[in-house]
């Protein structure tokens, strides 16, 4: 079998559970090829896993600040880049992470609670006046708004980068 061979020949021990060789037609990835190039992708098993923990983390009811919640992320996001960083999709990876900075701007969100304390978080944070009032007036939710422009600008991946190196500087190493 081919993951036996590549194992033996590496000296490392991959767990079939988590790590999947084979055609990447045959999983559910964004920009999925018509070559039969064999890639290591992603089993869709640890995609789902990875959710379901970035879920728990940062789930609304833990009432626990950013900084509290992020202590809790970044040792799970840098354990899990060390693990699957070696992938040979990077689209998913770049994905997720992405998902990761929707949920934590939707937190934020939620914990700025009042209109004037969102507006005022937004204006610190460097976003226009005018935009900051309109999206903090905005009675649309979290999720939805984790999209605006005023959180992308004001929480940007920079941002999060800045603060939190180690979690987010998310780099495809091949």
């Amino acid at each position: 079998m081919i993951c036996r061979g590549k194992a033996r020949n590496l000296a490392l021990r991959i767990s079939r559970q988590y790590a999947v060789l084979g055609k990447l037609s045959r999983f559910d990835v964004p920009s999925v090829t018509n070559e039969p190039e064999v890639k290591r992708a992603i089993a869709p098993k640890a995609l789902e896993r990875f959710r379901k923990r970035i879920r728990e983390i940062t789930c609304r009811a833990k009432g626990v600040s950013i900084e509290a919640t992020m202590a809790e992320l970044v040792p799970y996001l840098r354990g899990w880049r060390g693990y699957f960083g070696f992938c040979e999709t990077p689209e998913v990876l770049i994905s997720l992470i992405r998902w990761v900075r929707l949920r934590l701007r939707a937190a934020l969100w939620r914990q700025w609670k009042t209109p004037r304390r969102r507006r005022a978080a937004l204006l610190e944070l460097g976003v226009r006046p005018q935009l900051a009032s309109n999206t903090a007036g905005s009675g649309l939710g979290p999720w939805y708004l984790a999209r605006a422009k005023a959180l992308s600008v004001g929480l940007s991946s920079a941002y999060f980068r800045q603060r939190y190196a180690a979690g987010f500087a998310f780099q495809n190493r091949r």
